[in-house]
């Protein structure tokens, strides 16, 4: 499913002992290709408080009735909670563009995942190191 991206389910698995629950990914992708481009996902490489790690997510569409962004939905397999935030959209809303702060329990990649409206769907991921931590086991 991932393969478009380099990505697959198995790398977002963590420490056996602190399985991740994948059926809301499984369940957003389904059977769907996921594509990369679109998404520009921004996030500091190194957390320097990880109560308070900003995330700025933006995602290339004309937002017409015909091509818009639908939602966004944001992962971090390195909370307990890997659902960050969803956010969802209409073409009246301009641009999909979100800016928020995320707490991290570990140094774990952030996951961007847009659906269009038109049904595909796009990622981006970038990993954030929380020093000090361990961080996820991915692949």
């Amino acid at each position: 499913i991932f393969a478009a991206a380099g990505f697959s389910l198995a790398s977002l698995a963590r420490k056996p002992d602190q399985p991740i629950n994948l059926d809301l990914l499984r369940h957003f992708i389904g059977d769907r290709q996921v594509h990369s481009g679109r998404i520009l996902l921004q996030v500091p490489p190194v957390a320097d408080n990880s109560r308070v790690v900003p995330v700025l997510v933006s995602v290339e569409s004309p937002m017409t009735e015909q091509d818009y962004v639908r939602l966004v939905l944001l992962l971090v397999p390195g909370n307990v909670d890997a659902e960050a935030a969803t956010y969802h959209f209409t073409p009246d809303c301009g641009r999909a563009r979100v800016d928020f702060r995320c707490r991290l329990r570990r140094t774990t990649p952030v996951i961007a995942l847009a659906e269009m409206s038109d049904g595909s769907v796009y990622m981006a991921d970038k990993t954030v190191t929380v020093p000090g931590s361990e961080p996820v086991v991915v692949g």
